[in-house]
C-alpha cells in the first residue's frame, strides 16, 4: 500500500463519513460525545471537564506565528486573560503553541486551554475548560491529551 493512498481513502470517507483529518486521544476519564455540530471531536470527564478538536483548512494559508497571534488577539478581545503561553510538542512530532486563559464566571474561576498546531493542509485548535479547581485537577489527562494528538 502506497503511502497516498491511505490518505485518498480518508479524503473519500471525508465526503462520505466524515473521517476527520486527526486522529483524537481521548483520556481514560473522559468518554466521547457523539454529534457535536460545532466540533470535529468532543469528549467530556464526570465532573464537567470538556475538551474538543476542530479541524479547519489551512486556506488562505497561514503559519503559525500568523494562526497563534489572530487567535490571541479574538481571545483577549472576548475577555480571557493570558496566564501563560508555551511551546508544544506531540509524541509524534508536530510544534504548536498553548494558551492558558482564565476568566470568572458568576464570580467561579475558570481556566480555557487553546492548542494551535498549523500543517500545510490544516489549522488545529485544541480546546480544554472546565473551573479551575477541575482543570487543576484534570492537568494530566489534559495534556495526555494534547501529547497524544495525530494528525492523517
Amino acid at each position: 500500500m502506497t503511502h497516498a493512498l491511505p490518505r485518498i481513502l480518508c479524503a473519500l470517507a471525508l465526503l462520505f463519513a466524515g473521517c476527520r483529518p486527526f486522529v483524537p486521544a481521548t483520556p481514560g476519564s473522559f468518554t466521547e460525545l457523539n454529534d457535536q455540530d460545532d466540533f470535529d471531536y468532543r469528549a467530556v470527564s464526570a465532573e464537567g471537564v470538556v475538551l474538543g478538536a476542530k479541524a479547519h483548512k489551512n486556506d488562505p494559508r497561514v503559519d503559525l506565528a500568523f494562526a497563534e497571534k489572530s487567535l490571541e488577539q479574538r481571545l483577549r478581545s472576548s475577555g480571557y486573560a493570558l496566564i501563560e503561553k508555551r511551546e508544544i510538542k506531540t509524541r509524534s512530532g508536530l510544534s504548536g503553541r498553548q494558551f492558558r486563559l482564565g476568566h470568572d464566571e458568576s464570580s467561579n474561576p475558570h481556566l480555557y486551554y487553546v492548542t494551535l498546531f498549523v500543517t500545510d493542509d490544516y489549522v488545529y485548535i485544541l480546546e480544554a475548560g472546565g473551573t479551575k479547581e477541575q482543570m487543576l485537577r484534570y492537568g494530566a489527562p489534559i495534556d495526555w491529551h494534547v501529547e497524544h494528538f495525530q494528525v492523517r
